[in-house]
């Protein structure tokens, strides 16, 4: 201690720049101690979160660009906050707003210009907030207000801004590998949200950030005694956390290496990875792995390979191993089993039927609206009394769930739920975004750098499983366009752009012309 302040003594400015430490620093923790005797107060919060944001911005300033590539898939969300936005929506506006103040302070900074990409996002927003002018704004709950909405037209425009912050900056090719696992991993966050009944009360504060998975909320509310006593408990955290695994060894690997011999061990991660998205009990999520899984031995070539034969032979084997123990398997298995021609419990049958006709009744009752909205969406406000009415008759048995979505506007289809409220014009910019989209991947993994190829591949088989699967399956615009446009910019930000063909120039094509008639020598 005493060499130390000898030091300072003898540098003036090390001892200013301690002083001045010092006396900024043992203020103020004096005066937000004061502040925290009253917690609750709005003035405490205030100051609060203005020291932490001095303390973080240095690092959002350096790291906001990984940043926000690990919060887009992270499933977090800012509880304190009103309205509690996700995290990733949060994340786009800073890095957005970070990139476009550095960019002013330095010209050599510049944004990756994707215009086949940039003119339908823009259409797209401009086709939302005029939907929203002409009925009746964007209302907000948090706001008081008498129509609500408003948070699906945010969500829906949030992520056209997350385009613009993913482009802001080009990410290394050296660690692709790196922000691969940024992007994809992060799913694994998932499996907290399943852990509700097994959790010890003292860390439920982890469900602010993390909301608990609905389906095990909902069973444990049930069977208050014996959480797991309905064997129909749906782990939807444990199936997002499979298909993270999943999507990430396809992505980094490829089916190829992981079909070789010597990476057994990759591939019976893969497998388990595919068990554990059978327990969440969705037909959807065994659907879209399989057909990313054909999509991506198509686009790496292999159907002209051995691969094809013990792919197929693979696939029969396990499908004859599975049929005689299907009865034997957990409920939710079956459940997501059960479109497969064997034999499952009449319990998940019937759920999964259930579940079928109840979408089924919601898409013939909205089918004949479309011609009303055709030209003019119905938008996403609702009117708050209605919602109440709905949901409290829902409550008492009154009304059916199906009127409660159709009111609240979970189609449950990707079409309707894309020209019910934005109309025809919605689905054309919509429709745009996805043809120009898949024409981007597609050149970035024709033409892109060699080393990314293994990863342009997976990104455009990803994204045409979701394109199909939004339009025949299951979807929902105003979240599922967060996924389509993070592929896309997650893409562009990884190959720098769009790739295009290699131009050879006129002169060096004639050049060789000529040298091709000359006779030869000797």
């Amino acid at each position: 201690m005493r060499a130390d302040n000898a030091r300072h003594m003898s540098n003036p400015l090390a001892f200013l720049r301690a002083l001045l430490i010092y006396g900024t620093c043992v203020p103020l923790a004096m005066y937000l101690g004061y502040l925290l005797a009253s917690p609750l107060d709005l003035g405490t919060w205030v100051a609060v979160g203005l020291v932490l944001v001095a303390l973080v911005l240095p690092l959002l300033l350096r790291w906001h660009h990984p940043l926000l590539v690990f919060s887009w898939n992270l499933g977090a969300v800012v509880f304190f906050v009103k309205g509690q936005p996700q995290l990733w929506l949060l994340m786009a506006v800073i890095s957005l707003v970070i990139a476009l103040v550095q960019r002013t302070l330095n010209r050599q900074l510049k944004f990756i210009a994707v215009r086949s990409l940039i003119a339908p996002l823009l259409f797209l927003a401009v086709v939302v907030l005029v939907t929203a002018w002409f009925t009746g704004g964007m209302g907000l709950r948090v706001m008081n207000s008498d129509t609500y909405g408003g948070k699906r037209y945010i969500v829906l425009l949030g992520p056209t801004l997350g385009f613009f912050a993913f482009c802001s900056r080009a990410i290394p090719p050296a660690k692709a590998n790196l922000y691969l696992g940024l992007y994809f991993l992060p799913g694994l966050v998932a499996l907290i949200t399943s852990c509700f009944p097994l959790i010890n009360s003292a860390f439920y504060f982890i469900y602010l950030i993390f909301p608990a998975d609905p389906y095990m909320l909902q069973a444990y509310a049930s069977q208050p005694n014996t959480p797991f006593a309905d064997d129909l408990v749906r782990l939807s955290g444990l199936a997002l956390a499979g298909q993270a695994i999943f999507c990430f060894l396809l992505a980094r690997h490829g089916i190829r290496s992981l079909l070789k011999a010597r990476n057994w061990w990759r591939l019976g991660i893969l497998i388990l990875a595919v068990i554990a998205g059978l327990f969440g009990g969705f037909r959807s999520v065994v659907l879209l792995m399989v057909l990313i899984f054909c999509l991506l031995f198509w686009f790496e070539g292999l159907m002209r390979t051995r691969f094809l034969f013990l792919f197929l032979a693979g696939g029969i084997l396990c499908l004859a191993a599975t049929v005689p123990f299907t009865r034997h398997m957990p409920l939710p298995v079956q459940r997501a089993l059960c479109f497969l021609p064997v034999e499952v419990d009449p319990v998940a049958a019937a759920d999964a039927q259930a579940s079928t006709e109840w979408r089924v009744r919601i898409w013939r009752i909205v089918w004949p609206e479309i011609p009303h909205y055709l030209f003019l969406g119905k938008g996403y406000g609702i009117n708050a009394q209605d919602l109440e009415l709905a949901q409290t008759g829902e409550q008492r048995g009154l009304v059916d769930s199906s009127e409660v979505a159709m009111l609240a506007g979970d189609y449950h289809s990707g079409p309707l739920s894309t020209i019910i409220p934005l109309g025809i014009w919605g689905v054309l910019g919509f429709v745009w975004l996805l043809a120009a989209g898949t024409r981007v991947l597609w050149k970035n993994w024709k033409h892109g750098p060699l080393e990314l190829k293994q990863i342009n591949a997976f990104l455009l088989a990803l994204f045409i499983a979701k394109v199909i699967f939004f339009v025949f399956v299951f979807g929902s615009l105003y979240t599922d366009m967060a996924v389509f446009v993070g592929l896309l910019g997650f893409g562009v930000s990884l190959n720098g752009g769009m790739w295009s063909p290699a131009v050879v120039p006129r002169r060096q094509i004639v050049l060789r012309e000529t040298r091709s008639l000359q006779p030869a020598r000797g």
